[in-house]
């Protein structure tokens, strides 16, 4: 994959989602990786903010983000456009438009891709073939984990994924371009128990019950 393509690709997404907040003790990596891996679903919403040298003024996005398992995350702006991840496949609408790339085929895609799935469902293995993973506890229960690329054709798009908690609730993703530029996320009104039922999974992530298969 070029890194024209994993460029563009980086563009679509910006994807981010907390796990439950408890008590506000720093935990361990494992601690952090087990309470995502109990999350059935999610629902946040979020203010996403682009800052580039090419930019006059930084661009704002605000949105719902939507995660269920196994592996479906939606990210859905209030001006329309859509990000939808599948175990297969990004699909990107924006209005009558719609593009999709295919999942599976290029590890620098799914690096680009599917680090906050990982992250999701507590699997340090996936996270760990990509990723260069150093987590930071501080003395207040705050924490950071800080994903860096192995592969140096992703390095050249996307420098690094930090996220930002204290206790066992994420409040903030960064995103770090290899150009410099930067995409942060912040977090609020999150639902880390959401359980959608088979007419939301249908609407929100095309996906279809066992009935209806």
């Amino acid at each position: 994959m070029s890194a024209g393509r994993l460029a563009a690709l980086f563009a679509l997404l910006a994807l981010a989602a907390p796990v439950p907040a408890r008590a506000q003790t720093t935990p361990t990596l494992d601690a952090l990786l087990a309470a995502y891996a109990k999350i059935p679903g999610l629902q946040a919403r979020y203010v996403r903010t682009s800052r580039s040298a090419l930019l006059v003024a930084p661009v704002t996005a605000r949105g719902t983000l939507y995660f269920t398992r196994p592996g479906y995350l939606l990210q859905r702006d209030d001006a329309g456009t859509r990000t939808l991840i599948t175990p297969t496949a990004v699909h990107v609408t924006r209005g009558s438009k719609r593009a999709t790339m295919a999942l599976g085929r290029s590890a620098e895609a799914n690096a680009m891709t599917l680090p906050m799935v990982w992250l999701f469902g507590g699997q340090r293995a996936g996270m760990a073939s990509a990723y260069k993973i150093a987590f930071r506890r501080g003395p207040d229960g705050s924490w950071t984990l800080r994903l860096t690329p192995k592969s140096a054709k992703v390095a050249k798009v996307l420098r690094a994924i930090e996220v930002y908690g204290k206790g066992l609730a994420t409040t903030k993703i960064v995103f770090r371009s290899g150009y410099d530029d930067t995409t942060e996320i912040v977090l609020s009104k999150v639902n880390p128990e959401r359980r959608f039922s088979a007419a939301e999974k249908k609407t929100l992530f095309g996906l279809r019950s066992a009935a209806q298969k």
